[in-house]
């Protein structure tokens, strides 16, 4: 089934708080086998830590083990912290 991107991320941004979350890891983890950019870009918007560090990490695992060329240049030029990136880039 094809996901208007636009429709659902109006959606997910009509959420708060925990529901929010949940939909965005949801979210990111369905769009991940079709773009992994994209699919990143939702996972770090989580606001749970928790979450957050769960989501990324199978994002950033996935994305490294198919396209590790991309995926570390997105990570090292994203805005995250730096121990965030080496979170995420020491997670192949």
């Amino acid at each position: 089934a094809e996901v208007d991107a636009g429709a659902a991320a109006k959606w997910i941004d009509s959420l708060k708080s925990e529901p929010r979350d949940a939909a965005i890891s949801g979210y990111a983890a369905g769009v991940a086998s079709q773009d992994h950019a994209q699919a990143m870009a939702w996972a770090i918007k989580v606001q749970n830590p928790v979450t957050h560090d769960r989501i990324t990490k199978v994002v950033a695992t996935d994305w490294l083990r198919m396209q590790p060329n991309e995926a570390r240049a997105w990570i090292e030029k994203s805005q995250l912290s730096s121990k965030e990136k080496q979170r995420l880039l020491d997670e192949k």
